[in-house]
């Protein structure tokens, strides 16, 4: 399929074709920058290591296998990662830690055969008190219950306790009750009613319900309040997870349509927080079925936030690759998007052009590197392939 770059051009968007105005603004929605790795990092090999996280963020985020690439030394992500200052004199080492939350009787430092170990323990006394908060809710809305056993919203409530305990299937019996007691019209702005359509779809997806169960929700959730986009934007999510592309697209364009129509006052809550992960999912849904032109566009739209995300950027690259985009046109379309004398951007850049095995951009991304860069890169690299620390 030919991609029409007159169309694609980030300064000219969506221009004469006015049916699609309503993905063209601006995302309000922006992502942190990752954290600066602790210790004595030069900026190179940093910026490697923040690139990988990016890495690893976009292929757990679409389910894509492993890259066959270095991966550079870090931690477990369920361990403590305590910022560290190593200072070296004459006669000694001077070793600091930050441990926020730990005391210091919890922490053991052992020094064996020339191997410093250092051990943690954070206490979690959070459960204790959410299993507290949680006996204390349920108590005081099964009392109102007693009294009111019809009450949609407290059996919302109910719902909510549960389900916020892990007791799924306790939940979805409360929502499916509390749905039963709603009146027969309710009003435009009826959170309250909304959570509950909300959260029985979602604890049904999570009990495994058949689909046309699940869809039947769905449908009255729609006849009862149709201006909630966070229906679709569940449903997109799920549709997403079952691997059904076109069905999911569907749901996530409605929802963004709804968000967009209808403003956020009362309604669309979940949709504001997933709408970075959406736009990237309809660009990749787009890619996987083949509609090139329109998964472009949902890639532009994300990497005009936020230019370090992968999923955008990695799915962006595809399109074109797949569609037999000249590495010129490429390089001269991503110039619109990447500052070309930033250092950040052509690593990130070349570092996506080697992962997807792209010869022709690798070599033209690394024409744009000075050549100190040059050397600093390939040595980041041969770094990254011995499996040498970092330093």
């Amino acid at each position: 399929m030919d991609i029409d770059f007159k169309k694609l051009a980030p300064w000219n968007w969506f221009k004469n074709e006015q049916q699609e105005q309503q993905t063209a603004s601006s995302l309000p929605v922006q992502r942190n920058d990752l954290p600066a790795a602790s210790g004595p990092v030069s900026p190179i090999l940093q910026l490697h290591r923040e690139i990988d996280r990016l890495f690893d963020d976009a292929f757990r985020g679409f389910g894509f296998p492993a890259l066959n690439m270095p991966q550079w030394p870090s931690d477990w992500s369920g361990m403590l990662k305590p910022a560290l200052d190593i200072q070296e004199t004459d006669k000694q080492y001077k070793i600091a830690l930050e441990v926020p939350g730990v005391e210091e009787k919890d922490i053991q430092i052992t020094l064996d055969n020339d191997v410093l170990m250092v051990r943690g323990e954070k206490r979690q006394e959070q459960e204790k008190k959410d299993k507290s908060k949680f006996e204390r809710n349920l108590n005081i809305i099964l009392e109102i219950l007693k009294q009111e056993p019809e009450n949609c919203d407290y059996l919302g409530y109910l719902g909510d306790t549960y389900s916020s305990d892990g007791k799924n299937e306790e939940a979805r019996d409360a929502y499916k009750k509390a749905v039963a007691a709603m009146p027969e019209k309710l009003g435009v702005y009826d959170q309250r009613s909304s959570y509950t359509y909300t959260n029985l779809l979602r604890v049904s997806q999570c009990l495994n319900a058949p689909e046309t169960e699940v869809e039947a929700i769905y449908k009255e959730a729609v006849e009862k309040l149709p201006k909630e986009p966070d229906f679709d934007c569940v449903m997109g999510d799920w549709y997403w997870r079952k691997g059904q592309y076109e069905k999911a697209v569907q749901m996530y364009e409605l929802a963004i349509a709804k968000l967009e129509t209808y403003g956020t006052v009362n309604r669309g809550i979940i949709t504001t927080s997933m709408l970075i992960q959406m736009y990237e999912c309809l660009g990749e849904g787009c890619r996987r079925l083949g509609d090139y032109q329109k998964a472009v566009r949902y890639c532009v739209i994300v990497l005009n936030t936020d230019h370090k995300d992968m999923n955008a950027l990695l799915t962006l690259i595809k399109c074109f690759t797949e569609s037999n985009v000249s590495a010129e046109e490429v390089f001269q379309f991503l110039g619109k998007i990447y500052d070309y004398s930033d250092i950040k951007d052509k690593v990130i850049l070349l570092r996506v052009a080697m992962a997807i095995g792209r010869k022709d951009l690798e070599w033209m991304f690394r024409g744009i590197l000075l050549p100190q860069e040059r050397e600093e890169f390939d040595a980041a690299m041969e770094t990254a392939q011995s499996g040498a620390p970092l330093s």
